[in-house]
């Protein structure tokens, strides 16, 4: 193998995939212990879900299914216990139903945003503990 700067960059761009991938796994072991240890809270979520808002705080505190992915970027890294998914779900699902009505360009109107802008646009606002969940 020469030592020339493409090898060396695939070489760490292959480490840094395997970094996140051992993260993810390790958080899908967090979630997996979560929901083993806290069984009360699954058994009437909507009890512990806050009410009359949109977030997934209130004055009293945070939502109890509510997360945060440290390892992955501070707008994507919103995840939600109750449903089980993360920004990173949520942002492929939303923008294959999302459809601009509005628009300086015409040729945008009516389209999805995942025609658009693709698949990976951040639409999901987990992030920033906005509800994403359908309890009231």
């Amino acid at each position: 193998m020469k030592n020339n700067p493409t090898t060396k960059f695939y070489f760490k761009v292959g480490l840094l995939k395997q970094y996140y991938y051992i993260r993810w796994r390790l958080w899908e072991l967090q979630c997996w212990l979560f929901r083993i240890t806290h069984k009360k809270l699954f058994l009437h979520p909507e009890k512990y879900i806050p009410k009359n808002t949109y977030y997934c705080y209130t004055d009293k505190g945070n939502c109890p299914f509510w997360r945060r992915i440290k390892f992955l970027h501070k707008r994507m890294n919103g995840y939600c216990h109750y449903l089980g998914k993360a920004d990173i779900d949520i942002n492929p699902e939303k923008n294959k139903h999302m459809v601009y009505r509005y628009s300086i360009n015409d040729d945008v109107v009516g389209k999805t945003v995942a025609e658009v802008r693709g698949k990976y646009f951040p639409s999901s606002l987990l992030w920033d503990q906005c509800k994403e969940c359908d309890v009231e």
